[in-house]
């Protein structure tokens, strides 16, 4: 039966203890407490089970925090046979640019490809 607390690591913080069967919203509210993570969203997926544990979705929305480094957990709270967090990246992020857009579209064309002179369409 799984059991205990966990943390993680971002750079050189870690978060507090979080329960095995913390809520989505009590763990946000413990990454957020993290300097260096500045606000998240999480979302959990299922429900609590104590032979599997949980899982939650972590989203970084800070605009300048770019591509996160990897959370490092530590399980030494953690009791239960087989105990485990594992970590992985869903989405690889990137730093928002204020003046950076990209976009793409297909331009229909009203008339034809031939030489025609400005302003008309060939009428």
């Amino acid at each position: 039966e799984l059991g205990g607390t966990f943390s993680l690591s971002y750079g050189l913080e870690s978060t507090s203890d979080i329960a095995f069967d913390s809520s989505a919203t009590s763990f946000q509210a413990v990454l957020e407490d993290m300097n260096s993570l500045g606000h998240v969203k999480v979302a959990m997926s299922g429900v609590i089970d104590l032979e599997g544990g949980q899982t939650f979705l972590v989203t970084f929305l800070d605009a300048d925090i770019g591509d996160a480094e990897i959370l490092r957990p530590n399980t030494v709270g953690l009791s239960g046979l087989g105990k485990a967090v594992t970590v992985r990246e869903e989405i690889k992020g990137s730093l928002a640019v204020g003046d950076a857009l990209h976009f793409s579209y297909t331009m229909t064309i009203r008339c034809s490809i031939s030489q025609v002179s400005h302003g008309s369409c060939g009428d």
